[in-house]
């Protein structure tokens, strides 16, 4: 089984067997956009740093299970602002330390490489959304944007189906 993971506040997680789109998720992880008044429609009320820190290293180390043997992730080169930079190092580290515990492949692709494999390179959300809609049969909105990427992702490293 393969997955591949889209990093980021809202962690997107997509299982593929043979190229196949088997199951796909969002977790939220107490990213800390909601407040207390209006908390995030994911994860409920902003977390502190480290709540957030365990509860990213649990739900990682449960995605990679004893079934996956290839995990790809996207590679961000840059970030707009430093806590999005900060929480996308810490699980990028989180994945490749559970990846090289396991012995299990880890594949970094690019954000451009990704999108231009699947054919949506300089189109934005919506066009990635509608062609990950379009082959995996899924009805995604711009709300489910990390599960369409962690799907876009897989397609993009373990085949699009023919």
């Amino acid at each position: 089984m393969q997955l591949a993971l889209d990093l980021g506040q809202h962690l997107g997680a997509a299982y593929f067997a043979g190229g196949q789109l088997l199951q796909s998720e969002t977790a939220g992880l107490g990213c800390g956009k909601g407040s207390i008044k209006t908390p995030c429609p994911w994860c409920g009320p902003p977390s502190s740093r480290k709540t957030f820190e365990m509860m990213a290293a649990v739900t990682i180390r449960g995605l990679i299970g004893d079934k996956v043997t290839q995990v790809a992730y996207e590679k961000v080169r840059r970030h707009q602002g430093v806590a999005a930079a900060h929480i996308y190092g810490y699980l990028e580290g989180l994945v490749r330390a559970a990846c090289q515990e396991r012995e299990i492949e880890c594949i970094p692709i690019d954000v451009a490489t990704w999108k231009s494999r699947i054919g949506t390179k300089g189109g934005g959300k919506p066009a990635y959304i509608a062609r990950v809609n379009e082959l995996a049969g899924l009805a995604l909105t711009e709300a489910d944007e990390d599960r369409a990427a962690s799907v876009g992702i897989g397609f993009a490293a373990f085949g699009l189906p023919t």
